[in-house]
């Protein structure tokens, strides 16, 4: 069941990680695009793996990192949700929302993905919070 793992473990300089995550988020919008969107969700997921091993980082590359992470996120929250993962669109919005609390796009596709899910009290409070940003 190796299928989908990531088996990268090479040290790599922050500079090519951060390549490899830049070209994997790239060719997940162009398949997005596409729309072969399950495609385009790995393709997140691989550049999310790559901001994962970037270790001992310094302000000026998280500055680098961060919005990477923060639309990568956003991206694949949008690919569960057309994919009916709802539950991983929430946890995609909330991993977003936790690098930049203001991310009104989250917060409204968060609260799309309560509202299928039926949990109206949370949803009514994102749709609330987006109106009040």
């Amino acid at each position: 069941s190796g299928e989908g793992e990531d088996h990268d473990s090479r040290k790599l300089k922050f500079e090519d990680r951060l390549r490899m995550a830049e070209a994997n988020k790239k060719e997940g919008n162009e398949l997005f695009k596409d729309g072969n969107v399950a495609h385009a969700a790995e393709r997140y997921l691989k550049a999310l793996s790559h901001c994962g091993k970037m270790f001992d980082v310094t302000e000026a590359q998280k500055a680098q990192v961060d919005p990477l992470k923060e639309s990568c996120c956003l991206n694949l929250a949008q690919c569960w949700f057309r994919l009916g993962k709802m539950v991983k669109c929430i946890d995609n919005c909330n991993a977003c929302l936790a690098i930049n609390p203001h991310n009104e796009k989250a917060v409204l596709r968060r609260g799309l993905a309560y509202e299928k899910e039926k949990q109206f009290e949370e949803a009514l409070a994102d749709a609330v919070s987006a109106v009040s940003q």
